[in-house]
């Protein structure tokens, strides 16, 4: 599509493609979206919406389009609402207990104070692939009608919603089945052509449209807004729904420091849910001018701010940033032991687990302040004996780094017996389960398989609706040869989740141990739809199509592979002697080269080359590879037919 700018733009222009739609922002813009999707004349499947976090947070956009499935999907579907459960609660906050009814983890039920488990990054992409999912099984069961999506302002959506238009365009590449259009301000088309077009090519228009003067804005007005739709939040439902509007009504106020304290709550509950890149976003204004912030947010006292701010940078992967705020705005000004405990604990574990240098010496150190520090509080009993154990934990982690993992398993068993004898049975449930899964994780490095099926099993009895603990069991399984036992355990874990690759390798890895050849095809083509980057599904994919006779299609998954990671000998070897099958003698002469040089005591790689090079009449060359075999494998049963082909070769190269 010509980027030069134009006056208008047509839906048979944009039809079955993503398109950065580059115009002045304002009601022409909006209008030239609902025309472009009018025009489309599929009106059930049709949507127009903004998509500025300020105005919903960092579901905006995709928020909106899930309300306005809900009906159909209540009224027509009723077991897609099931299944997708946890995507629409996470995302809908109006709905929140509603659809799981009880189906919930501890870590997404365990009240705040007892939290003790913060989610990756990655957890969050789940929700987004679950929301793709579910659209492809609305095309399927509700509205076969192609989707034809217009967002407006995605320059200011969120980074979830930007990876979900990503992800979206990724998944829907081939056909018309859907037509994407992202409407961006002048000079704003590039960044987010960047991070939408990452895995597929996007298109780029831009059109001329007038410029439109923002409407005035009265500060009195937006104060009093805000002081309305604050008396509405009795909870902190309604205050996750109204907290980003009420921030924009503040910042536009005569006190637009009242946005403090909503930001500090945005920073708070984002990092809860694991939206680390969006809640960094609501956070600048205190990362701006951090003393303000603390002085005038109303609520948060400086470590709640700070450690916020901590556990947005480390898993949005700043470490030393993170460190240097903690150690230079808390460590070094607060004095109350209350807060040092925690301070003191962060400080070990970037040490011992963030850093790119780990130094586990200092991360003791910090370790044995905090317990200093839980000493010294005025916290309650329980309270101090769940930080007592907490630290306990954090020891555990820093000798199962030094490799001493008898005494990490020590640790954290003496932890869980200690609240076990001191804390009521319902406290702290979340963090008891967590010690036992610590002590499965080391059993597992080791080996110790049993002990590590006895550890999974008691932390799954505690939070039996956690999809990685089954996943993880179902590994241990896997290693221990138990193949049904494994099956069943991915197959619980993907129920219990929105889908995420790892488990659906695992289970394309059981299923291909069992030589279900068809099924482990299913698993890894689950895997690679939702992440085509991954090595390990595409070489198992290849595999399987191998084992099934497809023979270019097991040639096309390897060579993805080789591309993803070509430092890969087994891989290079395995294309080779599907080239040699499809007699294509220099691809495969060519494989073995660059395995061998990956691995050049490895002798059948001598062996598969020699058949290669003397397809291709190369007998002197062939003749130089089986004696490289014979001398890398002495022992080797079929001695004497190799040397009865060097024979052969050495005739045939005297008579040319």
């Amino acid at each position: 599509m010509q980027t030069t700018p134009r006056s208008t733009l047509s839906f048979s222009e944009v039809r079955g493609h993503t398109v950065v739609l580059e115009a002045m922002p304002g009601s022409s813009r909006e209008g030239l979206l609902k025309q472009l999707v009018a025009e489309a004349g599929t009106a059930s499947n049709a949507h127009v919406f903004s998509a500025d976090m300020n105005e919903a947070g960092p579901w905006t956009g995709l928020q909106q389009l899930l309300r306005a499935m809900l009906p159909r999907l209540r009224a027509e579907a009723p077991d897609l609402l099931e299944r997708h459960a946890q995507e629409l609660e996470h995302i809908l906050p109006e709905l929140d207990g509603q659809l799981t009814q009880g189906r919930i983890s501890l870590t997404d039920s365990t009240p705040v104070t007892e939290r003790v488990r913060s989610y990756p990054m990655d957890r969050a992409f789940r929700l987004l692939h679950g929301c793709v999912d579910l659209m492809v099984a609305w095309q399927q069961r509700i509205d076969s009608a192609p989707w034809v999506l217009a967002f407006d302002a995605t320059d200011r959506a969120g980074a979830l919603v930007t990876r979900f238009f990503a992800e979206l365009s990724r998944r829907y590449a081939d056909g018309d089945g859907l037509s994407l259009l992202l409407a961006v301000s002048p000079g704003q088309a590039g960044a987010l052509r960047e991070r939408v077009g990452e895995k597929r090519p996007v298109q780029h228009a831009v059109v001329e449209l007038p410029h439109e003067a923002p409407a005035a804005v009265d500060p009195d007005q937006q104060g009093q807004e805000a002081q309305e739709l604050e008396a509405r939040i009795k909870d902190r439902t309604s205050a996750e729904m109204y907290m980003p509007r009420l921030i924009s009504l503040w910042s536009r106020s005569r006190t637009p420091e009242r946005a403090l304290r909503w930001h500090c709550l945005a920073l708070s509950l984002y990092n809860h849910h694991g939206y680390y890149e969006d809640a960094l976003t609501f956070a600048r204004p205190i990362l701006e001018d951090l003393d303000f912030a603390i002085a005038n947010n109303g609520r948060f006292s400086r470590w709640d701010i700070i450690a916020g701010l901590f556990n947005a940078l480390v898993a949005t992967g700043e470490p030393q940033k993170a460190h240097d705020l903690v150690f230079h705005e808390a460590y070094s000004k607060v004095t109350e032991p209350n807060d040092l405990v925690s301070i003191c604990y962060s400080l070990s574990m970037m040490h011992a687990r963030f850093l790119k240098k780990p130094d586990f010496a200092l991360a003791e150190q910090f370790l044995e302040r905090a317990q200093d520090a839980v000493k010294r509080c005025t916290l309650p009993e329980d309270d101090k004996h769940f930080l007592t154990v907490f630290n306990l934990n954090g020891l555990a982690l820093i000798r199962h780094r030094q490799g001493r993992s008898d005494e990490a398993i020590t640790l954290c068993r003496e932890g869980f017996e200690h609240l076990q004898r001191h804390l009521h049975q319902e406290r702290h449930r979340l963090h008891r389960s967590v010690l036992l899964y610590n002590i499965a994780q080391v059993n597992m490095s080791i080996r110790s398989y049993e002990d590590a099926l006895l550890n999974y099993s008691a932390a799954i009895e505690m939070d039996p609706h956690y999809s990685e603990y089954f996943n993880e069991r179902g590994s241990v399984f896997l290693r221990m040869n138990r193949m049904d036992e494994a099956v069943a355990d991915y197959l619980h874990a993907i129920e219990l989740s929105p889908p995420y690759q790892e488990v659906w390798t695992n289970l394309g890895q059981a299923w291909r141990r069992m030589q279900r050849w068809e099924d482990a095809l299913t698993a890894y083509s689950k895997a690679l739809e939702l992440d085509p980057a991954q090595v390990l599904p595409r070489v198992g994919r290849a595999q399987a199509h191998e084992a099934l006779g497809h023979l270019q299609e097991a040639i096309a998954d390897y060579s993805v592979a080789l591309t993803l990671d070509g430092q890969q000998p087994l891989v290079w070897a395995n294309r080779a002697s599907l080239h040699f099958e499809a007699n294509q003698f220099p691809e495969a002469a060519a494989d073995l080269d660059r395995a061998i040089a990956l691995t050049p005591a490895t002798a059948d790689l001598y062996q598969n080359r020699a058949l290669a090079r003397e397809a291709l009449g190369q007998w002197r060359e062939a003749g130089e590879d089986y004696r490289q075999y014979l001398a890398l494998a002495s022992t080797a049963e079929d001695r004497g037919e190799v040397e009865a082909r060097l024979v052969a070769l050495d005739e045939q190269l005297r008579a040319a």
